[in-house]
């Protein structure tokens, strides 16, 4: 019997997502249900006109986040497998047909695929190193040897499972970041899961904006998903994880607190030196970020006279 499979899309509805949609169109496996969640009170009309037969769209009543939005498309998903796709992310049309081949072959539950990582004009084929077990997959996925991440490496849009373990793991609402980290944690975790991993670049990745790193107190929700496993780290990887995601974040948005926190977490580790290199960014972002708002006065004022 052929597999089916439900593509879940959670989105804001920004115009990559059509790129996204013309790429799960393009697989050479079909996939029997497309579910896009928008994260807005409604669905515009323009979203609704562009879909297919086959392509639903599902309000979260806004403001939900990505994990609720996920959550919604399990809940509403119908196949024997789903697969998670950013809006912003696109897939090769060997991706799903590649994976179900996998898993068929090995009778795993979770597959995973290489990335194609797009950073301005350039592109790296990411992981550098992939999961073969034996390991905490946390290690695996926080550890910065390099200053560029990629490492280790797996990400929602790579991700296909077997429906029955996704809704069993479900994604962690409480969770404002690293939700794909946590998510990947809790299905190797199962006792039940078996992984496979498929070494094509399958999956494309669009580096953030410049204008991700904001003031806002991220360094908290780190600390949140650092607690949550806070008996299973390795020791340098946990290093590792303060310096690049909580130090780097309060060095940036110029927050001592932050920081503070940073000093009762560090587990007193040597860390990775790329590590110590990606937290010290934090400062230049700082000075950029004040540059920026050192400007915009400048020209109010300007204006103004």
């Amino acid at each position: 019997m052929e597999s089916t499979i439900t593509v879940v899309i959670p989105t804001l509805e920004r115009s990559e997502l059509y790129r996204a949609l013309e790429s799960v169109r393009a697989q050479t496996l079909p996939c029997h249900e497309v579910l896009v969640i928008v994260d807005k009170p409604e669905v515009s009309p323009d979203t609704r006109r562009f879909l297919r037969e086959n392509e639903r769209a599902i309000s979260t009543g806004g403001g939900r986040g990505g994990a609720v939005a996920r959550n919604i498309g399990l809940a509403h998903a119908t196949g024997q497998y789903v697969a998670f796709l950013d809006d912003d992310d696109w897939w090769e049309p060997e991706k799903i047909e590649s994976q179900v081949d996998a898993c068929n072959r090995t009778g795993a539950t979770v597959s995973w695929t290489a990335t194609r990582f797009h950073q301005d004009s350039k592109v790296r084929i990411i992981p550098r190193r992939p999961y073969q077990g034996g390991e905490f997959v946390g290690d695996y996925l926080v550890a910065r040897p390099g200053i560029r991440h990629g490492d280790g490496y797996i990400q929602s849009s790579s991700l296909l499972i077997d429906r029955q373990l996704a809704t069993k793991v479900q994604w962690d609402e409480s969770l404002k970041k690293h939700q794909d980290w946590d998510f990947v944690i809790r299905l190797v975790d199962v006792e039940c899961s078996r992984f496979t991993y498929v070494p094509l670049p399958l999956v494309n990745v669009q580096q953030a904006s410049e204008n991700s790193v904001s003031a806002s107190r991220k360094w908290a929700a780190s600390a949140h998903f650092l607690l949550k496993f806070d008996a299973r780290w390795g020791q340098r990887a946990k290093a590792d994880f303060v310096l690049t995601q909580i130090v780097r974040s309060s060095l940036a948005a110029g927050d001592i607190e932050g920081l503070r926190s940073a000093v009762r977490l560090h587990p007193r580790a040597l860390p990775n030196f790329g590590a110590i290199l990606v937290a010290g960014m934090g400062m230049f972002e700082f000075f950029k970020l004040q540059t920026a708002r050192w400007q915009r006065r400048s020209e109010k004022s300007r204006d103004a006279s």
